[in-house]
């Protein structure tokens, strides 16, 4: 029923994903909207053509892995705040779909009992390829303030002495945002990105998608910060439409949208959700899927009491909130 042929609707519908769309009158849209038709032809599109004798485009999840005969998805997560173990679970899950390339999305530490071993891995990412934006605890960990004004501050200054120098240079070198060809990574919103604003809202949405339109081919933001699993894009009138994933559900996300997600948190959910959650886009099908992932919470949480960090911060991760 929709003109995507990446989209199963049928199946859709019976998983209750279209229930999940914040927007009514979206199907409607959708249907009316002649730009999906031309992005399925493949005059306009020669990708999805038919024949063997049209090349795959490449994406730089392609070009990381060459052998595989579909490019494998790219596997995003933010919000780790030193919880290893949501880290590991992560990674773990997303190998098991076939993810070679990584991006964290900042805020590798704060609040969590483990920060050495969350930046040790990281780095060791890093050096196998992976993608990495700094987010607002990592910056409060090289430079902890003076005086505890707000929560996040409450263990910046632990933090700070857990981690060596060349931690805290590591964190303090990561970027505010990376660009890939269609692809914006930052950890909370693309205007001004060093002031933190959370992408809560279509009106936030909007504000950051508009900054992201300034830059060439940008057609995707992949962000954290809010600790939520939102998609958000603009519709054939130009109004930004908003919808709640499902996880696990592949969302069809074609290139002549403008696209925003935030991708929720490794180390904090706070929808009264423990599981870890992240997210995968594969470049090859433009579908873009939400997870969530089961881990040792209690044993996170023991590590924050045992480190003598505030309680909140375990209870946090035994209620999901």
């Amino acid at each position: 029923e929709i003109d995507d042929p990446h989209f199963d609707y049928q199946k859709v519908r019976a998983t209750g994903y279209e229930g999940s769309f914040v927007s009514p009158g979206w199907e409607n849209e959708y249907k009316r909207d002649e730009e999906i038709k031309e992005m399925s032809s493949a005059s306009t599109y020669p990708e999805r053509a038919s024949s063997s004798s049209v090349a795959r485009p490449k994406s730089f999840i392609t070009m990381m892995n060459e052998s595989y005969s579909s490019p494998p998805p790219l596997e995003m997560n933010t919000c780790e705040h030193g919880v290893k173990t949501k880290k590991n679970a992560c990674l773990l899950h997303a190998r098991e779909q076939g993810a070679q390339q990584f991006a964290l999305l900042g805020d590798l530490v704060g609040y969590g009992a483990d920060p050495v071993a969350v930046v040790e891995r990281a780095q060791q990412l890093a050096a196998q390829g992976a993608l990495l934006v700094k987010g607002n605890h990592d910056a409060l960990a090289v430079a902890p303030p003076a005086q505890v004004v707000t929560v996040g501050d409450t263990t910046a200054g632990w933090t700070h002495e857990q981690l060596s120098d060349g931690q805290r240079q590591f964190l303090d070198q990561l970027p505010l945002t990376i660009q890939h060809e269609a692809i914006l990574l930052v950890h909370a919103s693309v205007d001004s990105p060093e002031l933190w604003r959370y992408v809560y809202d279509e009106r936030a949405a909007s504000a950051s998608l508009d900054a992201a339109a300034a830059l060439a081919d940008v057609r995707y933001v992949f962000c954290g910060h809010v600790h939520l699993q939102t998609l958000y894009y603009r519709g054939a009138a130009a109004d930004l439409m908003k919808f709640l994933p499902t996880p696990g559900v592949a969302v069809p996300v074609p290139r002549h949208r403008r696209w925003l997600a935030t991708v929720g948190s490794a180390g904090q959910p706070r929808d009264r959700n423990p599981r870890a959650m992240y997210a995968l886009f594969d470049t090859d099908k433009l579908q873009l899927t939400f997870q969530r992932v089961a881990y040792d919470n209690h044993a996170a949480a023991v590590a924050i009491r045992q480190a003598a960090l505030p309680a909140m911060f375990a209870d946090r991760l035994e209620l999901g909130r």
